[in-house]
């Protein structure tokens, strides 16, 4: 699985995604063969079925923006899935005067039961005037909570539940802060539960295992698209 969300700082969203995918069908010749190289630890796979994990990894781009305007985090197994949604998304984003609307009639127009698995959290950039940025939000399958400094944050994949708590045991950023910066702390978060836990890759989120052992007393590191 992995974790996508979708923050708001300033009036202007954030969209988080990691890198990994997994994948529960251990007879798929592709999941059992492919090897992903992971920073200081090598390939991830064979670590994983050393320590009997029920399941392979590989890395994927999760998050896409389409014309400049329409951006999408994707979260599923069957990256198949993702692909349907993604092609309809970047020709409604051809649209001259693209609409909330539009995505959603165009999600609606795929048959539900082609993308069941798919969790899907979005916005579309509508007017940028300085400093001022009007936008819409979207999500599908995705968790959807008010938290403090952060407005309405959507989040899916096998971390969205975690990610949210972190946010709701954090304390709120100051208003002043600047919006860059502020993110690169939700992210700072989201790395020191990795090193401080390890759990991540076993959630089936992130991006780069640590340590050579995939185990709560070890770390992991977040990578970020």
């Amino acid at each position: 699985m992995t974790l996508i969300a979708r923050i708001m700082l300033g009036g202007a969203p954030f969209l988080i995604g990691d890198a990994l995918i997994s994948s529960d069908d251990l007879s798929n010749s592709y999941v059992t063969g492919v090897e992903c190289q992971l920073p200081l630890v090598g390939e991830i796979n064979s670590l994983l079925a050393a320590k009997e994990r029920p399941f392979r990894a590989d890395l994927c781009q999760k998050l896409h923006v389409f014309e400049g305007r329409l951006a999408v985090g994707w979260s599923a197994n069957d990256s198949l899935q993702a692909e349907r949604a993604l092609k309809v998304l970047r020709e409604v984003a051809k649209k001259p005067d693209v609409t909330l609307a539009d995505v959603q009639e165009g999600l609606s127009a795929i048959d539900p039961d082609q993308i069941k698995g798919l969790s899907l959290v979005g916005s579309l950039l509508r007017a940028v005037d300085g400093d001022q940025i009007q936008c819409s939000v979207f999500g599908h399958n995705a968790i959807a909570e008010n938290v403090t400094g952060f407005g309405e944050v959507q989040a899916a994949g096998s971390g969205g539940r975690t990610f949210i708590e972190m946010l709701q045991r954090n304390r709120p950023l100051p208003s002043k802060a600047n919006d860059a910066w502020a993110a690169f702390s939700v992210l700072g978060t989201l790395l020191n539960y990795e090193l401080s836990t390890g759990r991540s890759i076993d959630e089936r989120w992130g991006g780069r295992v640590r340590d050579s052992e995939l185990l709560p007393s070890h770390s992991a590191t977040r990578e970020a698209r």
